[in-house]
């Protein structure tokens, strides 16, 4: 309304100056200067408008922004695993980064600019078919030849839209998996094999940007070659009507004023609509990736607590069957009927060839996978109706590969642990032998980590994780090759602090060590996905099983 109230105020400021001329200034000065003040303040009070506007969307959207973005990545934190593996991460984290600022833009876009720039249109339009009729059926025949190049324009590009994603999505999963084996690759000296993939792949996305951009470069000359003729074909057209004198020769200023009106609202259409099409590219992925069912161990309620009073075993596995899919999209059967219980106290060993189906198992117990089936129960309670929180105040798991985040030492081994003191932190620290380690650090247990712990040995992760259990406290404690990464001294110490630990946990610990499994009081076989040995570690090699096979294997080597 102001962009068409400024047109009609030019345009009439225009004809009174014009039907002043050569008349005394004191008859018309005073009242263009009112005039140029109030266009002046027409102006202000736009351009406030717009400020205030872009304020609030901008404030608006980075909430919004933060919002979806918690959601998203807190959604997928909980999706099955087994989906999330099918894809490459830095892939996932560039789709996650991208759905996102799409839905911003898709709101941006269809908020901030859309709905301002159709109403300035429409009150351009109906400001020139009030004034004079035919010259607005004139505007008006800019408006579908615009629109259909527009139109074929998003159509004819949906194709290279879709490659151009699928580029940045490949050159994001090939640098992110370069940074993740980057020492890998100086040791091995394969940088012109993972320089020649990064080229390939960044040339890719350059060649798919490079057609995308010359076709917007088409269709924009298209759309302001179409402008300019119409612009043209309305000034001669008023200029005529002018000369006619059926319209004052300001109006002429006017009816181009409103033109451009239309026509700069037009172009934000034709950039709308384009935009939009791609930032609903991304939402549709948004909404993809919100709509992935979560893992069924979420939204459980446990009805009633597992009971660890020593009177049934502690952790029990019956008939215990599962399957994984194959590259192939076959299904191969990994653990085929496991029974076995263990009991409050205990210090359990897991040992197995290389594919036995250990560490399937251990995911089973963990319920980061779910079974075929078979049930898990811990203390007398199906795992399948503990809460996901139940779950980890009940057991405490160091993995083959600690996870160690970005933070101090303090941070590191208090996550998860809820609200600790500092006390209580070296107090774990101690248990894990890792307190020395600590103190040596510049700056004690507010150290800053690196990413993955790359500032540490793996020993040191290893306790750091180690630590981080024995602050959490649960009954149950599992080590996946828990002290793989230890010297035999900090071992030994470790071990000790297992062996105390073990009057009020137990203990399962799997391993391919099997000299960590001295001290253990019994010992399950795992073989081809069942459990074909058990027993005491002497038991078992007196047997000469599966068992006295490995650790004579392991003495060879």
């Amino acid at each position: 309304a102001l962009e068409t109230g400024i047109a009609f105020l030019i345009g009439n400021f225009l004809n009174e100056v014009a039907h002043f001329l050569g008349r005394p200034q004191a008859q018309w000065l005073p009242g263009a200067i009112w005039t140029l003040v109030i266009l002046i303040t027409i102006y202000v009070v736009k351009e406030s408008l717009i400020f205030v506007r872009r304020s609030v969307m901008s404030r608006t959207t980075s909430r919004i922004q933060a919002q979806m973005t918690a959601r998203l990545v807190g959604h997928l934190l909980k999706v099955n695993l087994q989906a999330l593996a099918r894809e490459r991460s830095g892939a996932l984290h560039g789709r996650i980064s991208r759905s996102v600022e799409g839905f911003i833009k898709f709101l941006r876009v269809g908020v901030a600019d859309f709905i301002p720039a159709i109403l300035t249109a429409l009150f351009a339009l109906g400001g020139a078919l009030y004034k004079e009729w035919r010259v607005g059926l004139v505007m008006i025949l800019v408006i579908p030849i615009s629109t259909l190049i527009t139109v074929w324009q998003v159509v004819s590009q949906k194709v290279i839209r879709d490659q151009l994603q699928e580029a940045e999505e490949d050159l994001d999963a090939t640098v992110v998996e370069q940074l993740g084996g980057l020492e890998y690759i100086r040791a091995a000296n394969t940088y012109n094999i993972e320089a020649s993939r990064v080229r390939t792949s960044a040339q890719s996305r350059g060649e798919r940007t490079s057609k995308h951009g010359i076709a917007m470069a088409r269709f924009d000359w298209l759309k302001a070659v179409n402008e300019a003729v119409f612009q043209v074909i309305l000034i001669g057209y008023a200029i005529l009507l002018a000369a006619r004198g059926y319209i004052e020769f300001g109006a002429v200023i006017t009816f181009h004023a409103l033109f451009l009106n239309v026509m700069r609202p037009l172009k934000d259409v034709h950039r709308i609509l384009d935009e939009t099409y791609d930032s609903s590219n991304e939402v549709t992925i948004l909404l993809h990736m919100l709509s992935e069912p979560l893992d069924q161990s979420y939204g459980v309620v446990t009805l009633r607590p597992p009971r660890l009073d020593g009177s049934i075993p502690l952790l029990e596995c019956q008939e215990l069957v599962a399957h994984y899919t194959t590259p192939q999209g076959e299904q191969r059967r990994v653990l085929d009927g496991i029974t076995l219980a263990i009991r409050q106290g205990q210090a359990i060993g897991i040992a197995g060839r290389s594919g036995s189906g250990k560490s399937t198992w251990l995911r089973c117990v963990l319920r980061l996978i779910h079974p075929s089936s078979g049930e898990v129960l811990v203390g007398g309670v199906p795992i399948g109706v503990l809460s996901r929180e139940d779950i980890g105040k009940s057991i405490g798991y160091v993995s083959q590969v600690p996870f160690v985040f970005s933070g101090t030492v303090a941070e590191n081994i208090a996550y998860g642990c809820g609200s600790v003191t500092r006390e209580q932190i070296a107090g774990a620290a101690r248990q894990a032998h890792i307190e020395e380690d600590i103190s040596q650090m510049p700056q004690g247990y507010d150290t800053v980590l690196t990413e993955r712990g790359g500032n540490l040995s793996g020993g040191q992760r290893q306790r750091i994780a180690l630590a981080r259990m024995f602050l959490k406290n649960p009954p149950v404690l599992i080590l996946d090759e828990g002290t793989s990464a230890l010297d035999n001294i900090s071992e030994r110490r470790v071990r000790a602090a297992i062996d105390n630990a073990r009057q009020s946990h137990t203990v399962i610990m799997v391993a391919h060590r099997l000299s960590t499994l001295n001290q253990t009081d019994l010992i399950f076989v795992f073989d081809q996905g069942r459990v074909v040995e058990q027993g005491a570690f002497n038991e078992l090699v007196k047997a000469n099983g599966v068992f006295a096979e490995l650790v004579r294997s392991a003495e060879a080597g």
